[in-house]
């Protein structure tokens, strides 16, 4: 297996690069030298044994399609660093255009610059992006579990039987286990 002969370094890197998708964060969290993250990050995804723990561990982070794309994105914006913000505050104007787009500015929302002078910055709400992920993503369905367009088709079957049963008379117990006493209006 591709994780025995990695070093304990590099599976923390692999589960960064899972967990947040972004390479020179990922290297970042590791450990490696800020300087030198992104390089690092590059080459260490070159590395066959690498590529396939990261992949392992996407997958088991996986969900469906586009699912799995906003779950990533609320961790980057819960668990993002904002270093690369305060760099950009720091000296905007030492800054080459190839320097800011280099720059991590994913969780950002709003870059004004002011009539005054300087940077207003604001960044995207943390605390809500963590309540998403409780609800919607680490509580919500996972593919295991059929995801959410199952659950609704197997919810509109059970209404549809529920409304063919009290068209026939019955009362809708068939249909709902027994706790629904007067079927809804049908749409």
């Amino acid at each position: 297996m591709a994780e025995d002969k990695l070093t304990a370094k590099e599976k923390l890197f692999c589960r960064y690069m899972a967990f947040l998708g972004e390479p020179g964060e990922a290297a970042l969290r590791a450990g490696y030298p800020a300087k030198k993250a992104l390089t690092r990050a590059l080459r260490l995804l070159d590395k066959p044994a690498i590529k396939e723990e990261v992949k392992k561990l996407e997958g088991a982070l996986a969900r469906d399609g586009e699912t799995g794309q906003a779950l990533r994105g609320l961790r980057r914006i819960a668990f993002g660093m904002g270093n690369d913000a305060l760099r950009l505050l720091g000296n905007e104007e030492a800054l080459t255009q190839d320097d800011i787009a280099l720059l991590d500015l994913f969780g950002i929302s709003e870059i004004k610059k002011p009539k005054g002078g300087g940077l207003e910055v604001k960044f995207y709400d943390r605390l809500k992006a963590l309540e998403m992920l409780l609800t919607w993503g680490d509580k919500g369905m996972t593919a295991r579990e059929g995801g959410i367009y199952e659950a609704l088709e197997r919810s509109a079957a059970r209404l549809d039987t529920l409304y063919a049963d009290a068209e026939a008379g019955g009362d809708g117990d068939a249909a709902c286990g027994g706790n629904e006493k007067d079927p809804p209006e049908k749409p």
